[in-house]
């Protein structure tokens, strides 16, 4: 019986001290993608990444894409600009939009790599290298790691969902 407290208290023990492993991952790794992608963004625009600025003070001001305008970007990444310029100001929203996104899909893929491999390690070091490359190697809120974003929270759904349904995958491979 009293081996049975043991074990109990043990593994207990054991589930808190990885709970705060994984709480002390995330944070680092949150803190890690916000400061470099900050100092990315703050250290210059270039004209590419400013079409999504230009598209997003367009919406706000009643203007519609492809009516008004032309856009390779297309509409969501404007839409989601226009919520920002309107939460922000039009130099603030860029940096915020950026170092938010960055850290939502550094999240997102150190969620997924703990889920496969159990490792916290392997999570901290996946994180930090999508922290790295997803928005700071092209200055930041940009269309087509927009389109990975919708393809990376597919994944999750399926990864995370308990009955493993297809059809999750399917639709964030059509909305990348």
């Amino acid at each position: 019986m009293s081996e049975n407290i043991f074990e109990k208290k043990y593994s207990q023990f054991v589930n808190q001290s990885m709970t705060r492993k994984i709480l002390y991952t995330y944070v680092v790794v949150i803190l890690y993608a916000f400061l470099l992608q900050t100092v990315v963004v703050m250290n210059g625009l270039h004209e590419d990444l400013l079409t999504v600025l230009t598209e997003a003070v367009r919406i706000n001001n009643s203007q519609i894409t492809y009516l008004d305008y032309s856009s390779h970007n297309g509409p969501i990444v404007g839409f989601i600009g226009a919520w920002f310029v309107k939460l922000f100001s039009v130099g603030y929203c860029y940096i915020f939009l950026s170092s938010i996104g960055n850290i939502f899909v550094t999240i997102m893929s150190t969620m997924v790599v703990f889920k496969l491999t159990n490792s916290i390690k392997l999570s901290l070091t996946a994180g930090m290298l999508i922290a790295t490359w997803y928005f700071p190697q092209v200055g930041g809120w940009y269309y087509d790691h927009v389109s990975y974003l919708f393809i990376l929270m597919a994944s999750i759904l399926f990864i995370y969902h308990e009955k493993n349904n297809k059809v999750f995958f399917i639709i964030g491979l059509l909305m990348g």
